[in-house]
């Protein structure tokens, strides 16, 4: 059931950044309709909730609240990773470092 509720967040997180305009563009290169950003954020909201549930319905009322904080501080960390390497290898540059070399280049 633990399982099932780090997945329901991960899937959540997943679709609340991919209704953000930038997000989406740089993942799947178009501008998302209004329609679809909404469906994206209504999804990502719905699979929070079920994420909710299932972790109360593995470990209670009062483990089950923090167990959950803990899954989506996971799923939020691993969903920030995804996107960032994907957004990244779209655009041909690495994820990270890239940025901060031309910083510093700039600054020289």
């Amino acid at each position: 059931m633990t399982i099932l509720a780090f997945l329901a967040a991960l899937l959540a997180f997943g679709c609340l950044a991919l209704s953000m305009e930038r997000h989406h563009r740089d993942i799947v290169h178009k501008h998302p309709s209004r329609s679809k950003r909404r469906g994206l954020r209504i999804a990502g909201w719905m699979g929070l909730t079920l994420s909710f549930i299932l972790a109360i319905a593995a470990s209670g009322a009062a483990i089950g609240g923090i167990l959950w904080f803990g899954l989506l501080s996971l799923a939020a960390a691993i969903t920030l990773l995804a996107v960032n390497r994907f957004s990244a290898s779209h655009r041909g540059a690495p994820p990270s470092r890239s940025g901060r070399k031309q910083a510093q280049e700039s600054k020289a």
